[in-house]
């Protein structure tokens, strides 16, 4: 069995972490997702994923106001090749949509 994340949250600038319990296991965000919408309990997942299901009244957001920094996205290519203009173009997408994020 794979690594479970905790729940994490911040109170008063101070980092909480949660090991909560669970039934079942899943490893890929878009699953996990697919999982809660289905009714399968209570998850913490990324903010562009849940948004328009939020939107949509599909999902309620909890403790909105203990919300940990977001995540930092990386994007990682060998410093010595050149960067090709697919290359190019996919960092400039990722940084469009992603930068918006942050």
């Amino acid at each position: 069995m794979g690594r479970v994340f905790p729940m994490r949250f911040i109170e008063r600038g101070r980092q909480i972490q949660l090991d909560v319990h669970h039934v079942i296991g899943i490893n890929e965000s878009n699953a996990h997702f697919a999982a809660r919408i289905a009714g399968g309990g209570v998850i913490q997942t990324f903010a562009f994923l849940a948004q328009p299901a939020v939107e949509r009244g599909e999902l309620v957001p909890l403790l909105a106001r203990f919300q940990p920094p977001p995540y930092a996205y990386h994007l990682a290519y060998p410093p010595n090749r050149h960067v090709s203009k697919r290359l190019r173009a996919f960092i400039d997408w990722a940084v469009e949509v992603f930068g918006e994020l942050a």
